[in-house]
C-alpha cells in the first residue's frame, strides 16, 4: 500500500528514508468495549471512564470487542500492524537462505545478510568465504565491508587489528567512527581493548 508520508535523511546519515502511515492511538490503558461502524469505544482501567474515537472511512479498525488495549497501542491504521507473533524471530534462518542475500546485486540485501549471519553467531565454511570475499573488495560499500570485518572477528576469530586498522587510520572521519561502531557490535575482549586504546587517546577526533 502507497504510504502516507516520507523523510529521507542527509548522506552523511546513510541517507535512510522512513515511511509513514496515518494510524489512531489508544489515549489509555483498558479494555476495548464496543466496535461499531467507524467508532471504537474504550474503558479505562483505574476508574471505568468511556471514551469513544471516530476513526476516519479510509482506515481499518485492528482491535476487537473485549481486547485488552495499552496507553498509545495502534487501535486503527491505513495498514494492520504487526503483532508480537509476527515479529518473534522463528530460529529457522538457514545458510542458503543467507547465501541468497550475500549473493544479492542489491547492496541493503548483501548488508542485512552479513549481520544476520553475524547474530546468527553459528560458523559456516560457505557463508566465511562469500563473507571474507565481500570484506575484501576495495569496490565494495564501505558499511558492508566493516559489516563483514565485525563476523569475521566475532564468529570467525580472526584477528582485530588485521582486519580494522584499515578503517581506523582511514583519512575519512565518518570511516573511523563507523568501524569503532562496528568494533563495539563484534564485541570481543580484543575489540574491547582496541576500543579503551581509542578512547585514551585524545588526538583521535
Amino acid at each position: 500500500m502507497q504510504h502516507d508520508d516520507a523523510s529521507t535523511k542527509g548522506v552523511t546519515e546513510g541517507s535512510e528514508t522512513s515511511i509513514f502511515w496515518k494510524s489512531r492511538f489508544s489515549r489509555r490503558d483498558g479494555f476495548v468495549e464496543a466496535v461499531g461502524g467507524q467508532k471504537i469505544t474504550i474503558v479505562r482501567d483505574y476508574d471505568g471512564h468511556r471514551h469513544t474515537q471516530t476513526v476516519p472511512k479510509e482506515m481499518q479498525i485492528v482491535v476487537n470487542c473485549g481486547d485488552k488495549v495499552a496507553l498509545n497501542q495502534i487501535i486503527a491504521s491505513r495498514v494492520r500492524p504487526e503483532v508480537d507473533n509476527d515479529l518473534r524471530c522463528t530460529h529457522e534462518l538457514t545458510d542458503p537462505q543467507l547465501s541468497l542475500l550475500l549473493a544479492s546485486r542489491e547492496r541493503t540485501q548483501r548488508f542485512t545478510g552479513v549481520k544476520l549471519a553475524r547474530l546468527r553467531r553459528r560458523r559456516s565454511d560457505s557463508l566465511t568465504k562469500a563473507i571474507a570475499s565481500l570484506e575484501g573488495d576495495q569496490e565494495e560499500d564501505v558499511y558492508i565491508r566493516l559489516e563483514a570485518a565485525a563476523y569475521l572477528v566475532a564468529v570467525c576469530d580472526l584477528r582485530v587489528e588485521a582486519l580494522f586498522m584499515p578503517y581506523l587510520k582511514n583519512p575519512d572521519q565518518q570511516i573511523q567512527l563507523e568501524a569503532v561502531i562496528s568494533l563495539g557490535e563484534a564485541g570481543t575482549h580484543e575489540c574491547v581493548r582496541i576500543l579503551s586504546t581509542i578512547l585514551d587517546d585524545a588526538k583521535r577526533p
